[in-house]
């Protein structure tokens, strides 16, 4: 049974008209599926995306990528917890502004 996932990617204000696309990775880091092109810019830095989880045993994460192929956002994914919700949703995916320190949002996954 797959599971369709309605993800808002976060990249702040300065990161508007950017060409990304989402990515599902497995436990291992490899792809699982094709990558798809993310079509929805909310506005002033907001995208939205709508990806198809393979089964309610996937364990991974929704990887974002800039147009050089470069991970600019992650958000782990487990599905079973998914299913447990209902699903259908996945929380905002935050990408940390660049400065020297960082804070760490629980479950999310901050890259550089």
């Amino acid at each position: 049974m797959s599971i369709s996932l309605a993800c808002v990617v976060q990249l702040g204000p300065f990161d508007v008209g950017l060409a990304l696309t989402a990515q599902l990775v497995d436990a291992t880091g490899a792809a699982s599926g094709a990558a798809v092109p993310i079509t929805v810019e909310v506005g002033n830095g907001y995208y939205l995306t709508v990806t198809t989880v393979p089964d309610a045993k996937f364990i991974g994460a929704l990887t974002v990528l800039d147009s050089r192929g470069r991970t600019v956002a992650a958000q782990r994914i487990c599905a079973r917890e998914l299913v447990a919700v209902g699903g259908g949703a996945v929380p905002m995916i935050y990408r940390a502004a660049r400065r020297r320190s960082r804070t760490l949002i629980p479950g999310m996954v901050v890259l550089p």
